[in-house]
């Protein structure tokens, strides 16, 4: 227990295992939701972009705190 206030995320992920790779689809928290690909043949790229850099980071945290 961390003892923070704040709610963890709710990200949806596709994994890819073939290519051994992890993309941030949605992303829900404190401030609201977002959608990578809100609907069909759309893509929001800021979105894309910012929520696979979370997810990165995320992961990366999760690593150094020994999670597998």
């Amino acid at each position: 227990p961390s003892g923070d206030m704040i709610p963890d995320p709710d990200m949806e992920v596709r994994i890819n295992l073939e290519h051994k790779t992890a993309e941030a689809l949605s992303l829900q928290d404190l401030f609201g939701y977002r959608m990578v690909y809100p609907e069909p043949g759309k893509v929001d790229l800021r979105a894309k972009k910012e929520l696979n850099q979370f997810l990165s980071q995320w992961l990366t945290n999760l690593n150094q705190q020994g999670h597998e």
